[in-house]
């Protein structure tokens, strides 16, 4: 930006006749910095053609010096952009970037070489400042994408158990529920907490507790069919959200937990389900976490049920249906064409989740291919 005025200081700096194109590149690159400075933030639409042209600009730059060292230090700009591309744009764009620069450096640094000599040490010099900082800001980029990566795994899983924890649990709401509407499938949420678990921990301490926790989290992660969610819930609670196709499902589902438990572990667990259709709403004061929330209710008191009627019990009831709110795009989430649609329904297919509907499908198949 501030070549005009050098070049009015010393004219023999520029070829001539060059001010004319100069001041129009000048005034091209001002109106760029101009409109960077006026929103802030660009998006990667926006910002492709500021970079393009800012590589262009440099490159116009470059041609207008007369002397050849001061045109290879202007053209040297141009490795800052590919660069500022490879801090958060897609890889694709900072490749193509890293193109266009190396290309321009090229064609400008044979156009401006006195020699072959100084030409391709100077090619050679820009190549390497456009290439080496692009590697190393894509490889700190990547590094960066892994811990975070992982970090969220961390935050979403159960450190003793390896089972999701509540939070792991919050984030899969959202595609259980609309994966349950896309079936139109009931949920159905069951509710563990192991028996007179305190007791264990106050008489043979905390580390037993642990060992009894890894051993029940281990069999209800056995037990669990394909496209269950199984969290522990907190302290000796577990929680498994599922699909069953009736209340009877449901039913033989839980038994088959309470029955595992008690044979592969020193303790019993107690029971509480809820079975539940699921239902559209419009209003807005109801989120996702809403209706799990009313779920978890209906199902601590199934819990407390199943404890009263002598612990190592189940106690199964069904609800009214439950309203889920889904968000503005989900709105054409029940047309077998929308896009919502079809992610519930790739979610259940990679889940290994099959309806009942399904199930029975594949019951018969079997017993004819038998």
């Amino acid at each position: 930006m501030p070549l005009p005025v050098f070049a009015l200081l010393d004219p023999t700096m520029m070829r001539p006749d060059a001010m004319g194109p100069l001041m129009i590149v000048w005034a091209f690159v001002t109106s760029v910095f101009l409109f960077t400075l006026w929103h802030g933030r660009l998006s990667a639409q926006k910002f492709a053609p500021v970079a393009a042209g800012g590589i262009l600009g440099i490159a116009a730059s470059a041609l207008l010096i007369a002397d050849s060292g001061a045109a290879y230090a202007v053209l040297s700009l141009v490795a800052v952009i590919p660069t500022i591309v490879a801090v958060s744009s897609p890889v694709r764009m900072t490749y193509g970037f890293v193109l266009l620069s190396v290309v321009t450096a090229t064609l400008v640094s044979v156009l401006i070489a006195s020699s072959i000599a100084p030409m391709l040490v100077a090619t050679g010099a820009i190549i390497g400042a456009i290439i080496v900082p692009v590697f190393l800001v894509l490889a700190l980029r990547h590094s960066l994408e892994e811990i975070l990566e992982r970090q969220t795994r961390l935050n979403s899983v159960d450190p003793l158990t390896g089972l999701l924890n509540r939070r792991g649990l919050h984030s899969r709401v959202s595609p259980l529920l609309a994966a349950a509407h896309a079936s139109d499938e009931p949920v159905g949420v069951l509710l563990m907490d192991i028996d007179r678990f305190k007791e264990i921990n106050d008489c043979h301490g905390h580390l037993v507790g642990d060992g009894v926790l890894l051993s029940a989290a281990a069999t209800i992660q056995r037990i669990a069919r394909p496209g269950s969610v199984v969290c522990r819930f907190g302290g000796e609670e577990f929680l498994v959200f599922c699909l069953p196709g009736t209340i009877a499902d449901l039913e033989e589902y839980a038994d088959s937990f309470r029955a595992a438990v008690a044979e592969n572990s020193p303790v019993t667990i107690s029971i509480g389900g809820v079975f539940s259709p699921l239902v559209m709403s419009d209003g807005q004061d109801e989120r996702d976490s809403g209706a799990l929330r009313e779920l978890l209710e209906i199902a601590d008191r199934c819990v407390y049920q199943a404890k009263a009627n002598g612990r190592n019990q189940i106690f199964v009831e069904p609800s009214a249906p439950v309203a889920w709110t889904h968000d503005a795009h989900d709105q054409d989430l029940g047309h077998p064409n929308s896009h919502p649609y079809r992610l519930s329904m790739a979610f259940l297919s990679f889940s290994g989740f099959q309806t009942p509907r399904q199930r029975e499908v594949t019951r018969v198949n079997a017993g004819d291919a038998a």
